[in-house]
């Protein structure tokens, strides 16, 4: 049996969301911070001015996608997460855009057979200051310098396929755990930044690594 396209009407709502990247970032935080929020914190989490805000906001609560109410002089909105859009749709897709640092991390323990005690993003995408181009930036720690050029010759290997998972170009240092602690107890200035601005996606966390 034919299955009949939806009306306009039932698709446009994504179409005026996602086309709209002020109501894109209000609706990411709403659903990842919960609760209400007044007009101008929500401007200043979408870094927008307060008017291009409120027309966002406007058109969200039109939609039905936002709840508003009114609290003594102040605005407060919400996500309306009752809505099927939302629950269905806008949701699921920013937890898993949240989940990229772990789905590195999963990829990665897939992919690499030899065994590593840790896998470090750094740079840009750590610090949050990454564009669409930028590389994830990966320091992946071996337990000792033998198993070092297995784990790079896989990580060479699974490149394209990372590039395809995630849209971006890896680049990588193996080092093994000793290789780290001295670098970093000598004060060298990568091993540093990797350190105190990394994110652990897979294995010990900091402290252990640097014992």
């Amino acid at each position: 049996m034919h299955t009949p396209t939806p009306p306009p009407t039932a698709q446009g709502i994504l179409d005026q969301i996602l086309q709209n990247q002020i109501a894109l970032r209000v609706l990411r935080y709403l659903a990842r911070a919960g609760g209400d929020h007044t007009g101008r914190a929500l401007a200043k989490v979408a870094t927008a001015s307060p008017s291009a805000t409120l027309r966002a906001l406007r058109d969200l609560v039109q939609l039905e996608v936002v709840e508003r109410r009114t609290v003594g002089r102040a605005m407060l909105y919400k996500l309306n997460a009752d809505h099927w859009l939302v629950d269905k749709g806008l949701c699921p897709l920013f937890e898993a855009e949240g989940a990229f640092f772990r789905e590195i991390g999963r990829a990665l323990r897939a992919w690499v057979r030899t065994p590593l005690k840790a896998v470090i993003v750094y740079g840009s995408l750590a610090r949050g200051t990454a564009n669409p181009t930028s590389d994830v930036d990966l320091l992946c720690v071996t337990a000792s310098d033998d198993t070092r050029d297995h784990a790079e010759h896989e990580l060479d290997a699974m490149a394209a396929k990372f590039r395809r998972r995630f849209a971006r170009p890896v680049s990588y240092f193996v080092w093994s755990q000793q290789t780290l602690r001295k670098r970093y107890e000598a004060h060298d200035p990568l091993a540093r930044n990797m350190v105190n601005t990394g994110y652990i996606v897979l294995g010990e966390g900091m402290v252990e690594l640097l014992r």
